[in-house]
């Protein structure tokens, strides 16, 4: 290990700053991210970095990316698709037999509106536009039943 004489620092422990032009919409949304996860950019930009000479390619780092938010997309569709799934069942059961006692209603209306705001969550992150789509149209007409009532 080599050490600076001059300012008596490892040259493996100091920091260069780099001036790379990007463009602004990429900037944002990785300052957008970057943010979110409470990193300054340096620390974002060399995490990156470091991943790709841990694998010793910035092209492997780009395909691990994309074949993770693939998985990721199935994981989201399949959850959204499952959150239909149990929100159509619990609602047509409350259309063919709604509850008598105002009590009992409230509570079914209230667990309605939380399974609604769950799919509404996961539809923002879902890219099928069919699937979002079918998650619309059935919160916007259950929304209007348990409204109603």
């Amino acid at each position: 290990m080599e050490v600076d004489k001059r300012r008596r620092v490892d040259p493996a422990l100091t920091k260069k700053q780099i001036g790379a032009r990007v463009s602004t919409r990429i900037l944002e949304g990785f300052n957008e991210i970057r943010r979110k996860e409470g990193l300054s950019l340096g620390e974002a930009v060399q995490a990156l970095m470091e991943t790709a000479n841990d694998l010793g390619s910035i092209k492997h780092v780009r395909a691990a990316a994309e074949s993770g938010r693939d998985r990721l997309q199935q994981k989201i569709r399949l959850a959204l698709e499952a959150e239909i799934n149990r929100f159509e069942a619990y609602y047509e059961d409350d259309r063919r037999d709604p509850p008598e006692e105002t009590l009992g209603w409230k509570v079914r209306a209230g667990e309605a509106r939380r399974m609604m705001e769950k799919i509404i969550d996961l539809v923002g992150e879902v890219t099928d536009p069919e699937l979002t789509r079918k998650a619309h149209d059935l919160v916007v007409e259950a929304s209007r039943f348990y409204g109603a009532h």
